[in-house]
């Protein structure tokens, strides 16, 4: 496992829980033209080709006929699949379920759905009396098509492009913005942080994050595996597990602080973001498996306190799983083709032939 992983994780959900390790610009418009979008800002993005942007808010719109509304429930028809499904199709706890609308008189905003009965048409519940309308959009959560972390080509100041495999209507809704400067790194050590906090920072105004992993200790049933109690016994498959320790580590600007304590709780409020991102997030692996276990939450605490900057520290381990396939010159070797013997009654005696 490899800090990068984290860091591009990081960088990826970040975003889109808090504003406090990015540079965040509004999107003026979104378009897609078979497999590119185009990204239009309200300001310079300063980003060059092959940099990434994280881009969140958009929403897929479904165009819509007509609606209609009668005792407190309005029926929309579309034109094209709506891609709704019906509330009865969900469990209790996941319910109620709700659509957007836009573009409408009387049926802006979000309602509770109430039945689909067809790809074309779904019903939902509206306040007030508002009249029949014709037009608007249906408002779709977008995951990975628009939204995402996103390599772009730049096309000119404040305007840039990536590549999508969806098939999204155009342009996007929604208030739409992106993550164009991440303040989101990696260090070989916790004592080079601070140097590079120190030369990079704007002023020392900015939050930073910085990933440095840690030990990564083999297991064997439960017991390290310098134990000579966990050897290998024979006919005994290799099987190990490894705790991959890395740490996270936070560091904002503290000169208008005289205890620290409020810098400290704003860091603490960094944690809900931070379990969004990786907490129980399985991440690729280099060994036979080649994924490994879900991510673990250990601790968070003060790391350090300098007057000028407060650095907090959360703590993560994933375990992997070392096998006989990852071990020195493993082979399968050549499987039993065939049997033959000849057996003596009572004594047993035999002749055995093998290929």
């Amino acid at each position: 496992m490899k800090a990068i992983q984290v860091v591009n994780r990081l960088k990826d959900i970040l975003p889109k829980y808090t504003d406090d390790f990015s540079t965040i610009i509004n999107v003026s418009s979104l378009t897609r033209a078979g497999s590119t979008i185009t990204c239009t800002t309200a300001t310079a993005h300063n980003l060059e080709t092959g940099n990434y942007a994280t881009i969140r808010g958009a929403r897929e719109p479904i165009a819509i006929t007509t609606i209609t509304f009668l005792n407190g429930i309005a029926t929309a028809t579309c034109p094209l699949d709506h891609k709704l499904s019906d509330p009865s199709l969900f469990s209790p706890a996941n319910l109620p379920l709700y659509v957007e609308i836009s573009g409408t008189t009387g049926y802006n905003g979000a309602w509770e759905l109430v039945k689909v009965p067809s790809k074309l048409v779904f019903t939902f519940k509206v306040s007030g009396s508002p009249s029949n309308y014709s037009g608007g959009f249906l408002l779709l959560e977008d995951q990975e098509g628009y939204n995402g972390y996103k390599q772009i080509t730049k096309i000119d100041a404040t305007s840039f492009s990536y590549t999508t495999t969806g098939t999204m209507l155009s342009p996007a809704q929604g208030t739409i913005k992106a993550s164009t400067g991440t303040r989101i790194d990696y260090s070989a050590t916790p004592q080079r942080i601070q140097d590079h906090y120190s030369a990079n920072a704007s002023g020392l105004l900015e939050t930073w994050l910085y990933v440095v992993m840690g030990q990564n200790q083999a297991f064997n049933d439960d017991n390290i595996v310098g134990d000579a109690s966990s050897a290998k016994m024979k006919n005994q498959d290799y099987f190990n597990t490894t705790q991959q320790a890395f740490s996270l580590f936070v560091i904002i600007p503290s000169k208008t602080s005289i205890l620290g304590g409020d810098i400290a709780d704003t860091a603490r409020g960094y944690l809900v973001p931070i379990l969004k991102a990786l907490a129980n997030y399985v991440f690729t692996s280099q060994l036979s498996d080649q994924y490994s276990q879900s991510c673990q939450y250990v601790a968070n605490e003060s790391d350090d306190y300098i007057e000028a900057t407060y650095t907090h520290r959360f703590d993560f381990t994933v375990k992997n799983i070392i096998q006989t396939t990852d071990t020195v010159d493993f082979n399968n070797g050549v499987p039993i083709q065939r049997i033959e013997g000849v057996f003596e009654n009572e004594n047993m005696d035999y002749d055995l032939n093998t290929r």
